[in-house]
């Protein structure tokens, strides 16, 4: 991870880095460094005048929000991050966390409603909804 830090930013490197990136993260492999490193991407794709990379970007934070733990306090500090950034002064930075913002509302929803619905699920499946 710390070979991947530095050199992220390099327009030559990001897709070889981005690649090892999605590679390391589908293993799930948890480490402070790769929060860490999640940090500088989430800034990327604000930042990034590349919409390529603001979209990799957009794709490997929302994969990481999804996959990995994310205490209170994380996941708080990377919304508070995200809705600040909505008055980032280009619009393709506030244009990229929107559409990070959707799909965010849009996964996280899908996951607790069923959530949500397992036990409604298991009382009908069982015929206790009769009582």
């Amino acid at each position: 991870m710390q070979l991947i830090a530095p050199d992220i930013e390099e327009a030559d490197r990001q897709a070889t880095l981005f690649q090892l990136l999605r590679a390391i993260m589908s293993r799930k492999f948890v480490a402070p460094e790769i929060y860490d490193l999640m940090d500088k991407v989430a800034e990327m794709l604000v930042t990034n005048q590349s919409t390529n990379v603001r979209d990799v970007c957009r794709s490997i934070y929302l994969q990481f929000l999804l996959d990995y733990p994310q205490g209170r306090g994380r996941l708080k500090t990377s919304l508070t991050f995200l809705v600040k950034n909505l008055s980032y002064q280009y619009d393709s930075g506030r244009l990229s966390v929107l559409e990070l913002l959707s799909a965010i509302l849009s996964k996280f929803a899908t996951q607790l409603v069923q959530e949500s619905c397992r036990p409604l699920l298991r009382w009908t499946r069982h015929g206790d909804c009769k009582r």
